[in-house]
């Protein structure tokens, strides 16, 4: 008898790996001038570079009177005009914002008023009314407050203060349409660079 030949056993080889391929990086190649180069494409420093001069000069700006005036330049901008501004027409600009029916400007030396209907003129007391709420502020314990709004059985006043300065208006409504008490406010805070 023969010996048994050993029967060799099943070994698993692994086929050879192919080895993935990766597609090369392209290469990319940019332009990039030499700095001798950008320098002589530009005017050298030693020449003067010449200066352009518009074809009229703008008159000067200043707050003395002469050239355009400046101080009445917020209004200029609330109201989208050019034209210059008194306390007149101030006053007649304000009536005309939506919802005003009448106004009063008061400063230290003056009292401006203009009005869409006569009924609707506040009076002469405007400067006694400032004072009044000056007054009544303190009492509240609000003397900082620099606007008022008063609701009456004749109607709505509102009364904007800057110092000695006063905006005051006689409203169709019961609230300001967007925007208006905002003009107001800031009319108020520059009402005292206004001559007239």
């Amino acid at each position: 008898m023969k010996a048994e030949e050993p029967v060799p056993a099943l070994v698993a080889v692994p086929e050879p790996a192919t080895p993935v391929r990766q597609a090369p990086e392209p290469e990319v190649t940019l332009p990039v001038p030499a700095p001798a180069q950008a320098i002589e494409e530009t005017s050298p420093v030693s020449e003067p570079v010449p200066v352009v001069q518009p074809q009229s000069q703008p008159e000067p700006v200043t707050e003395s009177g002469e050239g355009t005036d400046l101080r009445d330049l917020e209004f200029r901008a609330i109201f989208s005009t050019s034209e210059t501004f008194t306390l007149s027409m101030l006053a007649r600009k304000i009536v005309s914002l939506p919802g005003i029916a009448s106004c009063s400007l008061s400063t230290p030396g003056k009292l401006v008023q203009a009005s869409r209907r006569e009924e609707n003129r506040l009076g002469n007391q405007a400067r006694e009314m400032v004072e009044t709420l000056r007054s009544l502020a303190k009492l509240t314990g609000l003397p900082e407050a620099k606007t008022f709004t008063l609701q009456t059985d004749r109607g709505i006043v509102s009364l904007f203060l800057e110092g000695d300065h006063c905006v005051c208006v006689n409203q169709e409504g019961p609230a300001f349409e967007a925007g208006v008490r905002e003009k107001l406010i800031l009319i108020a805070r520059c009402i005292h660079r206004l001559r007239d």
